[in-house]
């Protein structure tokens, strides 16, 4: 559905660079076995047909900072953002799931600090016809 000559952006969690193993605490709490390198990413892209705009930029830095900030934000929000629309849900239901997402993206902070995970972004282009 894009448009010849048209621009996508990806932004994607691709493996990191470390040789270190995986923790099985890590992996039980969070695996994301589909996980690619970024290389991956482009060889898609570009067998699809999509032309590369130059090198994925790394963003964990501010994937890092971003997931901290939500964090310490997480408590107050929370309540306020959600308080009328938990009447029409299973609270125990709808807390369990929250707690394995925060749980979750706190796994995501560490993978990204040890260099486990990378988050990045590319650049495709539709070829124009």
């Amino acid at each position: 559905s894009l448009a010849p000559g048209g621009l996508w952006i990806a932004l994607d969690l691709v493996r990191g660079q470390t040789t270190r193993s995986l923790a099985p605490a890590f992996a039980s709490s969070w695996a994301e076995p589909q996980l690619c390198d970024a290389e991956e990413i482009s060889e898609v892209c570009d067998a699809a047909g999509f032309q590369s705009s130059g090198a994925a930029d790394d963003v964990s830095g501010d994937l890092m900072q971003a997931c901290r900030s939500a964090f310490d934000r997480f408590g107050a929000n929370i309540e306020g953002a959600l308080s009328e629309r938990l009447a029409n849900v299973s609270r125990p239901v709808f807390v369990r799931e929250l707690a394995w997402e925060a749980e979750s993206w706190k796994w995501r902070q560490r993978a990204l600090a040890g260099d486990f995970l990378r988050a990045k972004v590319w650049r495709f282009r539709k070829p124009a016809g």
